[in-house]
């Protein structure tokens, strides 16, 4: 599956088999703050994928965008994921890799520099039971971190790519306009029903669109 996702238009194409177990998703959905694809028949036990880190078109205070790849979360408030932020500062503006399992706030990974425009893969994998691996490596610097055994309890309920505005716990930060990001190599260990696509809206304005 190869996506594309920018701030206005966004490409995928996927070969699947529906199982007549699973219900059919949506073929689409809005959302005030998330943009991209996401699968729904788990338990899933692994995700992967590759994104394009983008640069941010004209940085403002307090805005933020995130790349990341995770477990849950699409259809529950239970979510395993690892990704990278870019953020207004560090002269014009940061880019932040980490991971996070929900309810706990993210973890920056300080062991790998990331810059836009670099490829960068995350796999989260379930070793066995409630316990997992996380591992996001820069494939433009080959730079790699890895965490576990992590535990995480969740449901497993879907798999995800996806561009978000993110939350600070209280309110969404300012949605920063960022420039084209391609996810590529996505995979995923459990079963397809077809993927929905996530549309980011917010004020009733479009501003971030998967095609």
């Amino acid at each position: 599956i190869n996506l594309l996702i920018d701030a206005f238009g966004y490409f995928v194409s996927a070969t699947s088999q529906t199982p007549p177990s699973c219900p059919t998703p949506p073929s689409e959905i809005e959302s005030a703050n998330w943009s991209g694809y996401y699968a729904t028949c788990g338990p899933y036990t692994g995700v992967t994928g590759t994104f394009t880190v983008p640069s941010l078109v004209t940085p403002k205070a307090g805005s933020i965008v995130s790349e990341w790849v995770g477990i849950d979360g699409a259809t529950n408030t239970d979510l395993i994921q690892a990704g990278v932020d870019e953020y207004q500062g560090c002269g014009s503006f940061c880019v932040s890799p980490w991971w996070e399992i929900l309810p706990y706030y993210s973890t920056t990974i300080p062991d790998v520099t990331v810059a836009a425009g670099d490829q960068v893969t995350v796999s989260i994998d379930q070793v066995s039971g409630t316990t997992w691996d996380i591992t996001l490596t820069d494939d433009t610097n080959l730079q790699t971190f890895s965490t576990g055994p992590v535990t995480y309890t969740g449901p497993d309920a879907s798999a995800e790519w996806i561009v978000e505005d993110p939350s600070n716990g209280v309110a969404l930060y300012p949605f920063a306009d960022y420039t084209t990001t391609t996810f590529s190599n996505l995979g995923f260990t459990g079963t397809e029903n077809g993927l929905t696509e996530v549309i980011l809206i917010q004020n009733g304005s479009q501003l971030s669109t998967p095609s």
